[in-house]
């Protein structure tokens, strides 16, 4: 980030670029991946002819590291950074271009599970849905295919079915006050060139961030009743806004992570469900 591309590569491929004026920080880093707006500004100003918007993103000299020393395509250029969550917002794309066999995906989202539409259907993050070549129409009221204008149009690697099983698995586990969980052996992942994703198939373990009714109800009494007389605090956990979460409490912050630690490593299981530590063991051994 910030150097030169290399002229040349080793046989070891192994090679050296000076060190950039200004380092690349880990504030850089942060600032960058925080910076949600990048893509709306510039696509809308570009959209109308506007370029001097761009200045309000922030740009970093950078060269691909594929086929590195393949100058002057890879020469080093500037570049517009922005959120990440621009291209794949759950990380699955990178996680399926290394060849990966088993993933477990955490979706910590602000929208809980919901059932909407003439349809009554599952409506899930709407990171998800594109992964599926899929997105929600609130004008139809289902799923329909991801819009060509969509920043998410080249992000399908799964197909429909394996979306319906996913959302069904979720469903049937949150409306027994369990995990919201679904494990998926042998999903059949479509070839992406976009991505330089392979054709192939993947185990997946999601879980998904939503209340977990059993584990609330077993809260400490005086816990459950601080919850319930604060619902401006409480009322959506756990499913808080990205912005709000920046002015989280000790309190909220820490029954977040003691939620999340039980979805992963509870030894409790909820009728029909197996215990959320023997569904991990099981899927990272098997």
């Amino acid at each position: 980030m910030g150097s030169i591309a290399p002229t040349a590569i080793s046989p070891e491929r192994r090679f050296t670029v000076p060190a950039p004026a200004n380092r690349f920080r880990l504030s850089d880093l942060a600032g960058l991946s925080s910076l949600a707006f990048a893509y709306d500004v510039i696509d809308l100003a570009h959209q109308t002819g506007i370029h001097f918007l761009d200045d309000m993103v922030p740009q970093v000299r950078y060269w691909p590291v594929f086929h590195a020393a393949e100058l002057p395509r890879n020469g080093a250029r500037a570049y517009l950074f922005g959120d990440g969550g621009n291209l794949e917002n759950q990380g699955i794309m990178p996680l399926l271009r290394r060849g990966l066999k088993k993933i477990v995906a955490f979706v910590n989202t602000e929208t809980q599970l919901s059932r909407q539409g003439p349809g009554n259907e599952v409506v899930v993050d709407s990171d998800l849905p594109p992964l599926f070549g899929l997105e929600w129409s609130a004008a139809a009221g289902t799923y329909v295919a991801t819009a060509p204008s969509s920043p998410f149009r080249f992000n399908r690697v799964f197909d429909r079915r394996t979306f319906d099983d996913l959302r069904a698995q979720l469903w049937a586990r949150a409306q027994k006050g369990a995990t919201a969980l679904a494990v998926q052996q042998g999903a059949a992942v479509a070839a992406n060139p976009h991505y330089g994703v392979p054709a192939g198939s993947v185990d997946i373990l999601w879980v998904y961030l939503h209340p977990v009714d059993w584990w609330r109800g077993h809260l400490h009494d005086t816990v459950r009743w601080a919850m319930d007389l604060e619902p401006w605090n409480y009322a959506v956990f756990p499913n808080y806004a990205t912005v709000e979460q920046l002015h989280l409490d000790a309190r909220q912050v820490n029954l977040l992570a003691h939620l999340t630690s039980w979805n992963v490593a509870g030894r409790v299981a909820i009728d029909p469900f197996p215990d959320n530590a023997s569904v991990f063991s099981d899927f990272l051994a098997g």
